[in-house]
Formats: structure tokens, C-alpha cells, sequence
């Protein structure tokens, strides 16, 4: 009996033991407990700022990522800027003129921690004459984005080309001038681009605008970045270190899996699976840190704010803005 009694006190007290350890504040398994993931509240734009986020989304839904992360999808860069200013959001995907105009007005301290996205402007020919710039003198140009950075980039780039360019109030008006036959050359962005060729009417690339920035001397045409908040970095910097690894690999990804990734960029509602299959390959995903994003960028808002100061908040943003580490 007292045998009986012993093992029972010394059963009971193994499982009060395995009990205490799995009250640890984490998970225990076979190789012990883990490190409980950091929350981080994330919004994407629809189109190519938000498509490199999409394998970084399955990954995150699978439970497979460092951090855990919240993902919001807008259809606009303002619908981000008030989540950014009052703090429900971490970080967020936006065009790169808007992270210097928030930093600018002082609305959001925050800081740009990647470039994500170069040039996704093109301009497109029915026919087969232009094979550089200075093939559009003369010529009859629809383009789109009047007052923005993509008028900016144009008149950088042709300025010296005595084209005459119109531009219609949005970029479907474009794609339906140049579609209608009321021009045979236009200026367009993507995911447009890929729709005025899907037409099958007879327009091609006959100009990479960000191909051309660069052989221009302008370092690169950074247009979309991913920008968090001061305050998040400063209390979470290795899951922001942690983000931009995974960020990285979710650009890979996509650059390298196109049919794979835009199933995913449609299942999230980012794009259409047959429009992102075509436009993957134009929208110049990146994920571009440090010293190297620094640069771009420095050499872009220089030119934007040659262009139009207005466009970046009224001047150069102060070099706290670049995330470095």
C-alpha cells in the first residue's frame, strides 16, 4: 500500500511540475518555448505598391512569419496618412513624395525604412518609330497624372524633346484616347499599361521610363516606399529588422514566381490574377534599405522639389526621415 501511495505523490508531482513550465509566457514544445511574435499593423495599397506584400501575406496567414502581422488594404495613399498620425497603424506602402510631405507637415513622425517600388511609368507607341526620346520630337503624346510626381518624371525626362504632351484627367481617359485612335503615343503607369496592350490594337513598350531615368544620370526613380513610425521603431527594432527580411524575400518571390504570385496578389484583392501576371514583370518590385535608399531618394525629392516643392511638403525632408540602421 505504501508502494501504491509513493507513485501516486511522485506522479502528481511530475505533472504539477509540467504544468509550472507550461505557464512561461510562451509556447513549450520539444525545443522549448518560444518568443512571442511582435503585432505589427501593416496597410498596403491596391496595385504594384502593395504587390510585393502578398507572399509576405500567405506566409503571415500560415503562421509562418517572424512577426505577426495585421494587413489592411486601401484603395488610396490619403486613407493611410490619418492611420499613420493617430497611431493605429505601424507602418504603411505609399508613394514617396507622401513620407517626405507627412514628415514635412509634421502630421506623423515617422521614418522611410525601404524603397519598395522604382518606376512603373512607360511610354507605349502603335507602331514601331520610337526607339529613344528624342524620336518624339514632333509627336503627339497623351499622357496622365497632371500636377503629380509622374508629370514631374515627364518633364525631367523631356524637357529637351519638343513633344506635345497632353494630359487627360485620369489614366483611364488616357487609355481610352490612345485605344480610340486619338493618339498613337501615350504615358501610362502600371497596371495600365497592360490593359491599353491587352487591347491587342497595336501598342508595345517602346520606352522603360525608369530605364531611361537611370541612363539619364538621375540614380534611380523611386516612387513607392514603406515608412513606419518613430515611435514603433524605436520600440520594436527588431521586428522592423525582422520585417524588411521578410519583405525582401516576399519581393523575391514574386519577381521570381509570377503565375504563383499573382494568384496570391488576387486572392488578397491587391490586383486581378490576369492583369498582375502581365504587369509583374513591369512594376519594379524592390526592397532597397540604407544607405543605397538614402541616395535614390535624396536625388528624387531633388528633382520634385525643382518640379514642384508642394508635391513633397514644401521642401527637402530632413535627414532623420531615412531609416539607416
Amino acid at each position: 500500500m505504501k508502494k501504491v501511495l509513493c507513485l501516486i505523490i511522485s506522479l502528481t508531482m511530475l505533472f504539477a511540475l509540467a504544468s509550472c513550465g507550461g505557464n512561461n509566457g510562451g509556447t513549450t514544445g520539444v525545443s522549448g518555448s518560444e518568443t512571442e511574435k511582435t503585432t505589427v499593423k501593416l496597410a498596403v495599397l491596391k496595385g504594384p505598391t502593395g504587390m510585393g506584400a502578398a507572399y509576405l501575406m500567405k506566409q503571415n496567414e500560415e503562421n509562418k512569419s517572424a512577426n505577426k502581422y495585421i494587413f489592411t488594404i486601401e484603395n488610396t495613399p490619403d486613407a493611410m496618412s490619418g492611420q499613420l498620425i493617430s497611431g493605429s497603424l505601424d507602418m504603411a506602402a505609399v508613394p514617396t513624395n507622401l513620407a517626405a510631405t507627412l514628415k514635412n507637415k509634421g502630421g506623423a513622425d515617422i521614418k522611410i525604412i525601404a524603397v519598395n517600388t522604382l518606376g512603373v511609368l512607360y511610354l507605349l507607341e502603335k507602331g514601331n518609330s520610337i526607339k529613344s526620346i528624342s524620336d518624339l520630337n514632333g509627336k503627339k503624346v497623351i499622357a496622365s497624372g497632371k500636377g503629380s510626381t509622374a508629370e514631374a518624371v515627364i518633364q525631367k525626362l523631356f524637357s529637351d524633346a519638343s513633344a506635345e504632351i497632353t494630359y487627360a484627367a485620369e489614366h483611364t481617359e488616357a487609355v481610352s484616347l490612345a485605344a480610340s485612335g486619338s493618339y498613337d503615343i501615350c504615358i501610362l503607369p502600371e497596371p495600365f499599361v497592360t490593359t491599353l496592350i491587352s487591347k491587342d490594337i497595336g501598342f508595345r513598350v517602346a520606352l522603360d521610363l525608369t530605364k531611361e531615368w537611370k541612363d539619364a544620370g538621375l540614380s534611380e526613380l523611386t516612387m513607392g516606399a514603406i515608412v513606419a513610425r518613430t515611435e514603433f521603431i524605436n520600440k520594436n527594432e527588431a521586428a522592423v529588422k525582422s520585417f524588411l527580411t521578410e519583405y525582401a524575400s516576399s519581393v523575391e518571390y514574386a519577381n521570381k514566381n509570377v503565375d504563383d504570385a499573382a494568384a496570391l496578389i488576387d486572392t488578397y484583392g491587391i490586383m486581378a490574377k490576369d492583369i498582375a501576371k502581365a504587369a509583374i514583370p513591369n512594376c519594379n518590385m524592390v526592397c532597397i534599405t540604407g544607405n543605397e535608399m538614402k541616395t535614390a531618394l535624396v536625388d528624387f525629392y531633388k528633382v520634385l522639389d525643382g518640379f514642384n516643392a508642394a508635391l513633397i511638403g514644401g521642401g527637402l525632408p530632413a535627414d532623420d526621415i531615412y531609416y539607416l540602421k
